[in-house]
């Protein structure tokens, strides 16, 4: 789910980047919420009530990504974006790069407090994520677990591509390689 999750918010800020950079650099960050609704009401996308903002995201997605949208659409959109940039410089982000770099300080910050803390317990939550990973790829490997049966093996499927999701977040973080973040 991350994963489709991420790879949706690549495909919509590359494409949106041209039209309306700061809708699209804040769709990565904190701000995504807000910059969501810009883009919602701009695009005039009917979204639930409740929607998350990976919903709403994934709504902008299909509109941008499928053709569908027109040229009022995208003026809409970068007029949204000007409004949006007015309010993001009056709360203190003149530029787009600014704002983008809060996506990436709060795992930063956790980094710094594991070091400054000397706590052991990230390092040990990340090796028995990556084994139990290792673990459950061996067990399927080897032959141990009953993949003849139909039920079972979409259960093992579904425990390794969770698993596999948790470890590229893991490994992300011991790492330092973030969706947005060439700097670390």
């Amino acid at each position: 789910m991350a994963n489709k999750v991420l790879e949706t918010l690549k495909k919509v800020g590359l494409t949106l980047a041209p039209m309306a950079p700061w809708i699209a650099g804040a769709l990565a960050g904190p701000f995504a919420g807000a910059a969501a609704d810009k883009a919602i009401q701009a695009l005039n996308i009917v979204a639930k009530p409740n929607a998350s903002t990976a919903e709403k995201i994934q709504a902008i997605g299909d509109v941008i990504t499928q053709g569908q949208l027109t040229p009022e659409q995208s003026l809409a959109l970068k007029e949204a974006d000007e409004k949006f940039q007015a309010t993001m410089t009056q709360a203190g982000f003149d530029h787009i790069e600014k704002m983008t770099a809060l996506a990436n300080q709060d795992v930063a910050d956790a980094r710094a407090l594991t070091e400054r803390t000397g706590s052991k317990v990230p390092i040990i939550v990340a090796l028995l994520v990556m084994l139990s990973f290792l673990g459950m790829c061996w067990y399927l490997i080897s032959g141990h677990f009953p993949l003849h049966d139909a039920p079972a093996a979409g259960f093992a499927g579904t425990v390794l591509g969770y698993i596999i999701s948790e470890a590229k977040v893991v490994s992300q973080w011991l790492f330092g390689a973030g969706a947005n973040n060439n700097s670390q």
